[in-house]
């Protein structure tokens, strides 16, 4: 019978010694871009994953693409389009599914249209 009740106040130590549900991992991002090089920053850290982001994929919108491991990326386009959609997708390092977020970066002075700002915050 104490063979059993250490066994039982065992399994329940254990139990209550295991980590709370993970957060939901969220992908964001602030990016800036300069219109005379047409070179972009982005900058991730805002993005959070438990316990830690693992890797970042960036897909820049002109088929350029960048896998790391760091939250920072810059990336210099091309051609005449002046906005691109810019998407991120964050993977933790934890069994909790990657999250993506898509927003577009605005390099230059558009043609036509409302003029946007040449920076910006991209989140849910």
């Amino acid at each position: 019978m104490k063979r059993l009740l250490g066994t039982i106040l065992g399994l329940l130590f254990l139990i209550s010694a295991l980590p709370a549900t993970a957060a939901p991992t969220n992908a964001c991002y602030d990016w800036s871009c300069d219109p005379f090089t047409r070179t972009c920053s982005f900058d991730a850290t805002c993005s959070f994953g438990d316990p830690i982001i693992w890797f970042y994929f960036w897909q820049f919108g002109d088929g350029g693409t960048h896998f790391t491991g760091s939250p920072a990326t810059s990336h210099t386009y091309g051609g005449e389009s002046c906005a691109f959609d810019v998407t991120l997708t964050v993977t933790p390092f934890s069994s909790e599914p990657a999250d993506t977020v898509t927003c577009a970066a605005v390099l230059s002075v558009c043609p036509i249209g409302p003029q946007l700002e040449f920076s910006g915050h991209c989140d849910r």
